[in-house]
């Protein structure tokens, strides 16, 4: 489970600075849509995962999306902020801990409410994700 857990940062190690760096040479929405692209495709993989270890693959697709967004989006920021960029960062940074910070509760209780309180089936999980997915689409 640790490595479930373990594998969605890596891609951000492996390329956000490179992300960062190409949007800076060749322009932010060149990388911001492909990211946007797996923020809304990653959730469908979801769908097909019935054993733990295909998490595997399907998180560190998903990492993929945060470590090509998150930079990229910060620079957009800052491009627009002018001379609030300080502050412009900061909302930024306090939205995407506020969405982390809900995404986990409001996923668990979805959950629950679909296994009515039993252990939740893989059925539950997949519905759960199938409301993501829809939210992604929406997103982009």
């Amino acid at each position: 489970m640790g490595l479930i857990a373990a594998i969605s940062p890596i891609p951000g190690i492996l390329i956000s600075s490179f992300a960062g760096a190409y949007s800076d040479r060749k322009g932010r929405e060149k990388l911001l849509t492909p990211a946007l692209v797996i923020f809304a495709t990653a959730p469908f993989l979801y769908l097909f995962v019935s054993e733990p270890w295909q998490l595997i693959g399907v998180r560190f697709y998903h990492g993929f999306a945060t470590a090509i967004y998150g930079p990229v989006a910060m620079a957009v920021v800052v491009n627009v902020a002018g001379a609030r960029r300080a502050e412009m960062l900061s909302w930024f940074s306090s939205v995407t801990i506020l969405g982390n910070l809900l995404g986990a509760p409001l996923g668990g209780f979805l959950l629950t409410r679909l296994s009515a309180g039993a252990s939740p089936r893989l059925t539950d999980f997949h519905l759960v994700y199938g409301v993501v997915a829809a939210c992604g689409l929406a997103s982009l």
